[in-house]
């Protein structure tokens, strides 16, 4: 089985998993995906952005045991790195003791290195989508406020009536009008 926990600060949250197909492990993930959280095994991967391989999880100290989890034998972890920060991590669990070796963790190392990329990606998209969602929405505001503007400044404020910017503004238009249609014009 295998998932991938996305971490960013504070927030860790599962993002894919795959082959959680007994109902312990299906419980597992939905309570990851409900409370998601960091067991000492995963902070020492975060914290020493190396992977870690644990061949038989009932020797390791730092395991967490819990019923959902029991069927679990062995783990790869293995660190999402970009630049100098971990942004998630790749869990492989086995059901079979000695499942994982290193030579596991040099070979996903490649898959890591393009979720790293692909991750970087996504949140930089993510972060032009709300920066131009939020420059639409100044671009808005600005238009309404021209408008307003522009209404205020040909109104009277008192009676609402045109004023006399308006007059001339229209006076100016239909001179130019009478001129290039050669009509006559008249003014009372």
């Amino acid at each position: 089985t295998a998932n991938i926990t996305l971490i960013d600060g504070e927030n860790v949250q599962i993002g894919v998993w795959k082959g959680y197909d007994s109902a312990d492990a299906k419980k597992f993930i939905f309570r990851q995906t409900q409370d998601p959280i960091l067991y000492p095994n995963d902070i020492e991967v975060v914290q020493t952005k190396k992977p870690k391989v644990i061949r038989d999880v009932s020797k390791d100290p730092n395991w967490v045991h819990e019923e959902d989890t029991a069927w679990i034998k062995s783990v790869l972890f293995m660190p999402i790195n970009l630049q100098d920060k971990v942004i998630g991590l790749i869990l492989l669990d086995s059901d079979k003791t000695g499942h994982f070796s290193l030579e596991d963790a040099d070979r996903l190392q490649p898959l890591a290195n393009a979720a790293a990329i692909a991750l970087d990606k996504a949140r930089s998209f993510d972060q032009l989508k709300e920066i131009n969602s939020q420059l639409e929405a100044q671009l808005d505001e600005n238009e309404r406020l021209r408008k307003e503007l522009k209404e205020q400044a040909i109104h009277d404020s008192l009676t609402g009536l045109y004023n006399r910017r308006y007059f001339e503004d229209l006076l100016t238009k239909i001179i130019s009008r009478t001129k290039r249609t050669k009509n006559p014009f008249s003014l009372v």
